[in-house]
């Protein structure tokens, strides 16, 4: 197997996919409503000083929390085709296409939930390792199943879901810090270029 491996958040697309799906689904009025009232957490968040997956667990349970996945499929389907199409990163998408032409195995590893990634990586071919939502009775409790999708928690991700397969060669593209071990573990790593 050759692979290759594409961050998805200020890679694949230009922005945040969890702050364009939060504000898409609550409206402009929650939307700020919450940044407001989660301020100082968002402060301590941007100065490294709170827990990533609390921060993410809390505003998760602000904004989507006991929603019925169903409604929540329902507007991801609409999100992705109204929003995240139009946020696809042309170099990015470019290099995807030369890669899937190549016949690689292609996936998108990435810390944001399937609940909103998983369309987007239908859409595109690619097989979705994402953070995954706590599910109990068909309605998503606002927090994390397991561990967030970030930094070593991709490479551990990626080598779970390789299974016994060997890779033969691999690519990995990405931004920031939380992909700083997928990049260092692929053969070839792009950070922030597609050339």
């Amino acid at each position: 197997m050759i692979l290759a491996a594409f961050d998805f958040d200020h890679t694949l697309i230009t922005g945040d996919s969890m702050r364009a799906f939060l504000r898409y689904t609550s409206g402009n009025y929650k939307f700020w409503k919450g940044v407001v009232l989660h301020g100082p957490l968002l402060s301590a968040f941007y100065l490294k000083l709170a827990d990533r997956k609390r921060t993410k667990e809390i505003l998760l349970t602000y904004y989507l929390g006991d929603q019925p996945m169903d409604t929540l499929q329902a507007e991801t389907l609409r999100f992705t085709d109204e929003v995240l199409t139009g946020m696809i990163r042309p170099a990015a998408m470019r290099k995807l296409e030369w890669h899937q032409a190549q016949h690689l195995t292609c996936i998108l590893v990435t810390a944001s939930l399937s609940i909103w990634t998983q369309a987007m990586a239908d859409k595109l071919g690619l097989t979705l390792i994402a953070t995954k939502p706590e599910i109990e009775g068909g309605i998503f409790t606002g927090n994390i199943e397991g561990a967030n999708n970030y930094g070593p928690e991709k490479v551990e991700r990626i080598r779970e879901w390789l299974g016994d397969r060997e890779v033969e060669a691999s690519y990995a593209y990405g931004d920031s810090r939380g992909d700083r071990e997928m990049l260092a573990w692929a053969d070839q790593a792009f950070y922030r270029r597609f050339d």
